[in-house]
């Protein structure tokens, strides 16, 4: 069973065939790297995208009556270190989608590599066939 090409040259010692091992190559290359592509960018727009952040109440600023200066502070630090808290977690999480995003280019590329190799093996062993 040999696919039509278009004047190409993974064949059977023909022109116009390919091996119907060159393309299933191909094929499931193609998709393994359209694929990871497709993460990558999928983990760039997240880990890139904006989050909304703890927003301050009125109340927290202006103390009651009854709350004394160090009962006062002690809330706001506790505020400030929510929102640190909250701004640590989500720089986190970002580095972790762009982390993904990079691993899944580095496998594109390593799988762009692996089918030149396996492509180039296939060529060489029809030519010295």
């Amino acid at each position: 069973m040999k696919v039509r090409a278009a004047r190409m040259g993974i064949t059977s010692r023909q022109l116009a065939f390919f091996e119907p091992t060159s393309v299933v190559v191909v094929v499931v290359v193609a998709f393994y790297v359209a694929m990871q592509f497709l993460f990558a960018l999928f983990r760039s727009v997240r880990g890139l995208s904006t989050r909304g952040d703890l927003a301050p109440v009125i109340a927290a600023f202006s103390p009651d009556v009854a709350t004394t200066p160090p009962r006062y502070l002690a809330m706001m630090c506790g505020d400030l270190a929510r929102r640190i808290e909250q701004h640590r977690e989500t720089t986190n999480d970002k580095f972790s989608q762009l982390r993904a995003a990079h691993r899944s280019l580095l496998n594109a590329v390593v799988g762009l590599l692996v089918a030149i190799l396996a492509l180039g093996t296939v060529v060489l062993s029809e030519s010295l066939k």
